[in-house]
């Protein structure tokens, strides 16, 4: 497909770096993480029906878990890449037209 890249591995990966640096990528690691942590929550807390073989609040408690520990690695990853940093800043000011 691309000269160099096997099987087009390497557009993959430059296509993942291009959306990483916009934040697409962090945030869907942000979503996944919430959506996650409340599904936990939702079978740890709401749910009160039993399966045999399988304990739905410590599936619940698991999910919960590996949403905050997403969300503490996308907070983490989103703060080395510089979002949420002020940069530099340029001032201009416009004394209207000059005579």
């Amino acid at each position: 497909m691309f000269a160099g890249c096997r099987a087009g591995h390497g557009f993959r990966a430059a296509e993942s770096w291009r959306l990483m640096q916009k934040g697409v990528i962090n945030l869907m690691g942000i979503g996944v993480s919430l959506l996650l942590i409340a599904g936990g929550a939702i079978l740890t807390w709401a749910v009160e029906s039993t399966v045999s073989g399988i304990n739905i609040h410590t599936v619940g408690v698991i999910l919960m878990v590996v949403g905050f520990a997403g969300l503490a690695l996308s907070l983490m990853f989103w703060s080395t890449l510089g979002f949420g940093r002020s940069g530099r800043r340029t001032t201009v000011v416009d004394d209207g037209p000059s005579m």
